[in-house]
């Protein structure tokens, strides 16, 4: 039997949330937000993630050099404990292996995969080995919050709220776009055959945001110890289709001012200005934090983080309102959904 085509992602989420019953305790944040969490001892609190690299669906061998395939598949685990300002601590690794797989690859897709958990104090402590058609990476990470800490969530946005993104939007579907367009990352560069140097510039950071995405670890800690956002999440499939997620979440609406959206440089500087917005709305993979901050806490945000760390593009609106974006005109428009669908694996931008 062939799966509906107008399933995704979400409806499919909830059907399955559905199904299985509620759980009680110690779970304490089950099916529906970036990680589940659940109670241990007194007072202590773990947090658990999944999630999947499949070759010819998230990567294709040849674009990438193995370690930064097994870098960016940890990273984008590590990315889910960050929203949930958790602290990363332990790994399972399940990996689906085809027959045609040299050791060599396999052994630096791993050292790469290994870098990067060293950098991030996470220890591997087990996981499975298959044979398969496909080469898959299938990660579930663990983490700890300190005592007293509260993980940050999708749900507890109000009224009135500033929405708030981590930094600029958009070069990391830049990054994937050009990799489609026969650039190859070689040598710790950006290369195509003709290129431009101030092309190639550019392509040098795009290239690193998708290849190498930086989980905000640091700033998701940060916001959960000092009770600083309402509600956060990480920014995976695009600001148009996870936006919608948090304000689901929270039972609210939004509005996103099109002229605030943190645009990359390097996106213009490639894609022209009007290109760099979709991609900013669309693209996904970004990595960053959506957050939620109340009013009377967004001095207190400014005080303690650097200049321009969050970066506010929009306000929280009653949940009848939708989700509104106001162009460069101030005219309030719907915000369309075409960020990526993990049952429908196409890029739209």
């Amino acid at each position: 039997m062939s799966r509906d085509p107008v399933w995704g992602e979400d409806d499919l989420v909830r059907r399955i949330a559905r199904i299985f019953p509620i759980p009680g305790p110690p779970i304490e944040v089950p099916i529906g937000d970036d990680a589940a969490v659940l109670r241990v001892g007194t007072g202590g609190r773990l947090v658990l993630t999944t999630d999947q690299m499949v070759q010819g669906v998230h990567f294709r061998r040849g674009d990438r050099p193995g370690r930064l395939l097994g870098d960016k598949a940890l990273s984008v685990n590590l990315s889910d404990l960050a929203a949930m300002g958790a602290t990363p601590r332990w790994a399972l690794l399940s990996l689906f292996l085809p027959p045609r797989l040299r050791m060599p690859d396999l052994l630096e897709i791993l050292g790469g995969m290994a870098r990067r958990a060293k950098r991030c104090r996470v220890s591997l402590i087990g996981g499975n080995l298959t044979a398969s058609k496909t080469l898959a990476l299938d990660l579930t990470l663990i983490g700890s919050f300190p005592p007293g800490v509260r993980p940050l969530l999708r749900r507890g946005a109000k009224v009135g709220d500033f929405i708030l993104v981590s930094g600029s939007l958009g070069a990391s579907a830049m990054g994937l776009r050009l990799l489609d367009s026969g650039w190859r990352w070689r040598s710790g560069s950006a290369f195509k055959r003709g290129a431009s140097k101030k092309a190639t510039r550019a392509a040098n950071h795009v290239l690193r945001r998708h290849l190498m995405p930086e989980p905000e670890l640091a700033l998701g800690s940060i916001l959960a110890r000092r009770r600083l956002a309402s509600a956060a999440m990480d920014l995976s499939d695009g600001l148009s289709r996870d936006l919608p997620r948090l304000c689901r979440a929270s039972g609210v609406g939004a509005r996103v001012e099109l002229a605030a959206l943190p645009l990359d440089p390097a996106v213009v500087t490639l894609a022209g200005k009007e290109d760099a917005l979709r991609l900013a709305l669309h693209g996904g993979e970004d990595y960053r934090l959506l957050v939620a901050v109340r009013p009377s806490r967004l001095a207190a945000v400014e005080k303690l983080l650097p200049r321009g760390r969050l970066r506010p593009i929009g306000r929280i609106l009653p949940g009848k309102a939708g989700i509104r974006l106001l162009d460069s005109g101030g005219k309030s428009h719907r915000l369309p959904v075409f960020g990526y669908d993990h049952l429908h694996p196409v890029r739209p931008v």
